[in-house]
């Protein structure tokens, strides 16, 4: 029973950062979180890691930290899919698994911007944090419009015997970052610091939408 529902499609502004990488298999495999039912599935590739300060939503502002280990293998065709997840409120929380059978969790967020101009986040369990990572940014920043681009990136979370097919898509402006240091329990999160991004950007300005899903039966 959801506390209230919120359906799709979403609305959300935002800023955030979006953290590029090439796992290895074994580490997505032993330190992604990808369920049993989907290990089979895991093709690898580009993986991401994604903080994002939504400050506006259909269900109200929260904070989100997501992990992409690479592509997926389904019903013949590559989609993303998201294997761990934590959102600041309950109510994203219920109705990301309502609507797009996203894992979303429930965390405590905090965004500091420091004196030198990096920004701090940090997200914690019931106080004690998991995952700390300090950022920094540079540069103007560029427009991006993913109505620009040929192909769309979709996400396909299982959802019992289906899938549920996301495109979202977003404009804003990126800007090139850099981790200046991170801290990650790897009981809770992928501890991506022994990997380099291939490209750290920070998006601002976000306006993103989330449509519908697409539900697909699985063979």
């Amino acid at each position: 029973m959801l506390t209230q529902q919120v359906p799709a499609p979403w609305s959300l502004t935002g800023d955030g950062y979006i953290l590029v990488y090439r796992f290895s298999r074994e580490f997505a495999l032993q330190k992604g979180f990808i369920p049993p039912e989907q290990r089979e599935s895991y093709r690898g590739g580009i993986g991401t890691v994604m903080l994002v300060n939504y400050h506006t939503s259909d269900a109200g502002p929260y904070g989100e930290l997501l992990f992409i280990p690479g592509l997926f293998r389904f019903e013949g065709k590559s989609y993303y899919s998201i294997t761990k997840i934590y959102v600041s409120t309950q109510i994203s929380v219920e109705n990301g698994w309502h609507n797009w059978a996203i894992p979303k969790e429930h965390a405590e967020f905090e965004f500091a911007l420091q004196a030198n101009g990096s920004e701090t986040v940090s997200v914690s369990l019931k106080g004690t944090p998991f995952f700390q990572m300090q950022l920094r940014s540079t540069g103007p920043g560029l427009p991006v419009n993913t109505a620009w681009l040929p192909a769309k990136a979709t996400l396909a979370q299982p959802n019992e015997d289906n899938l549920l097919l996301t495109t979202p898509g977003g404009k804003g402006r990126i800007h090139l970052a850099s981790i200046q240091q991170a801290t990650i329990n790897s009981d809770y999160f992928p501890d991506v610091t022994a990997f380099k991004p291939m490209i750290a950007l920070r998006a601002t300005r976000v306006q993103l939408t989330f449509p519908v899903a697409r539900e697909v039966a699985r063979r």
